[in-house]
Order: C-alpha cells, then sequence, then structure tokens
C-alpha cells in the first residue's frame, strides 16, 4: 500500500471457508520504520449481509475484528488504517493474523510506503451525501448523536452535508406571509465539526418539507397528487415568502450553501 501523511488506507482481507472456522480473529500489528505507527491506528470492521429470499446483498460494515465463519460462506474483513499526520517518509512492514477457533492462525505480511509529501486540509470541493438526523428523544442526547455523526463523516473526508429546513407554523393566505421557525443546531454542529471551511465546500439545504407544509395548510392534496400545489393561486406568493425568510436566516449562518432542494417529482 501507499500513502501520504495523515491519510487513511482502505483494504479488505477476504475468507473463503473450505471448512467450519468457528470464531475468527484478524488483528494488525504496529507498522515499524523510520517511526512506528501505533497498531491501534487500525479499525477493523467484517461485511454484514441481507438476505431476502434468493437474494444477498451488502448490509453495513460491523465495527468488530471478530466473526463467526461458517463452512461455504464467504466473508470479508475491512481494515481501515490511519497514517499519522507527521509520519516520516519511508517504508514500513507489520503483520496481518488471522486466528481461528478450530485450527491454526495465519500471519500476512502488511507492506506501506509513505510518501514525502502533505496532502492539502481544506479541500476547494463539496464531498458529501444526503443525511437525516436521527430521532432521539432526548435533545442533549440528539445533539451528542448528531456531532459524533458529522465527526465522523468529517473523518471519511465529507466536506458538506445536508443542513435541513424549518417548520412551518402557520400562513396568511390573504396577506401571503407566512410563520416559519429555524432550528440552527445542524447549522451550528456541522460549523463546528469542520464543514464549509471553503466558501467551495457548498452545504444542502432542503425546503421541500416545508413547501409541503405550506399545501396541506391550504389543503392541497400534495401528498396524493404532487405539483398540484403549483396550481394554487395562493401558493406562490406563501412559498415566496418563505423562501425569503430562508434566505435571510440561511445568510446569518455563515455557511457556504449551493442547493436548495425545492421539489423531488
Amino acid at each position: 500500500f501507499t500513502a501520504a501523511p495523515g491519510q487513511r488506507v482502505v483494504f479488505r482481507l477476504g475468507v473463503t471457508p473450505f471448512e467450519d472456522l468457528g470464531k475468527c480473529t484478524l488483528k494488525v500489528s504496529e507498522l515499524k520504520g523510520p517511526a512506528e505507527i501505533p497498531a491501534a491506528n487500525a479499525r477493523i470492521y467484517f461485511q454484514d449481509y441481507r438476505v431476502h429470499g434468493s437474494e444477498v446483498r451488502e448490509s453495513a460494515l460491523i465495527p468488530s475484528n471478530t466473526l463467526h465463519v461458517e463452512k461455504g460462506i464467504s466473508s470479508c474483513f475491512w481494515v481501515w488504517l490511519k497514517i499519522p499526520d507527521d509520519a516520516p517518509a519511508g517504508g514500513y512492514t507489520g503483520t496481518l493474523t488471522f486466528t481461528r477457533e478450530n485450527g491454526a492462525a495465519t500471519s500476512l505480511p502488511l507492506k506501506l510506503k509513505v510518501y514525502p509529501l502533505k496532502l492539502e486540509e481544506i479541500l476547494p470541493l463539496p464531498f458529501g451525501m444526503y443525511y437525516s438526523p436521527p430521532n432521539v428523544p432526548d435533545p442533549a442526547q440528539r445533539k451528542r448523536v448528531i456531532a459524533e455523526q458529522l465527526a465522523f463523516m468529517r473523518e471519511v473526508g465529507f466536506s458538506a452535508t445536508t443542513l435541513g429546513s424549518g417548520r412551518i407554523k402557520d400562513i396568511k393566505e390573504k396577506q401571503g406571509t407566512i410563520d416559519v421557525e429555524f432550528d440552527k443546531t445542524m447549522w451550528e454542529l456541522a460549523r463546528a465539526a469542520g464543514f464549509g471551511r471553503h466558501p467551495a465546500q457548498l452545504q444542502m439545504a432542503t425546503s421541500l418539507g416545508c413547501a409541503r407544509a405550506i399545501a396541506r395548510r391550504l389543503e392541497i392534496r400534495v401528498d396524493q397528487n404532487p405539483g398540484s400545489e403549483m396550481e394554487h393561486p395562493g401558493y406562490k406568493p406563501l412559498y415566496l415568502d418563505f423562501a425569503r425568510k430562508f434566505a435571510a436566516f440561511i445568510k446569518d449562518q455563515g455557511l457556504p450553501v449551493g442547493d436548495i432542494s425545492t421539489m423531488e417529482e
């Protein structure tokens, strides 16, 4: 493997058993070279699957280095190795050790070359995906869980995330105005986690939920007939009032936003 200081190297170890191996464990030793990369820098996962009828599909990576391996069922371990930010350039060697309940252990050599260069810390690009905060009843616990998940996203290289929208409290159809409440929590947590550190790291806000909430308050059957709200004469001024207030809120948060999802149909 090759890497730069501060980079994360991901590799896999496949196991194809011709007999029951029982409880199996994978361990990564420290890597020795110009310096030592601790064994604790390696996170190990095993790949879980979901079965539906005759179909077998990937499900998730389970954070564990222990797995029960049955005859005829191939398994896969994933290793995520963090190269220290100050790792000197040069060659490093270590060992992967696969132990099994039924049979002898197997050791495999691990070789790594660290290049004498430094990765750019703040990339001028938005890397991310849709994110929905978990539904945790306790507000303090919910905030903690979101912060931990955002920290993990940053660790894997994400620089952008979904920041959400607002909550429609009331509408005044005749005046063409709405009463909306915006929650700063996601914006503050994303900023604290390191998202949007470059102007080009555009975050994504959403207005679809509020757009539909306005339609429902106008008694438009938007869930059964998406898009029908566009034909209602009272909808446009209400949505524009929301959009102006949302834009002002976004400006106050100090994070670059490049996409606001309005309709998905």
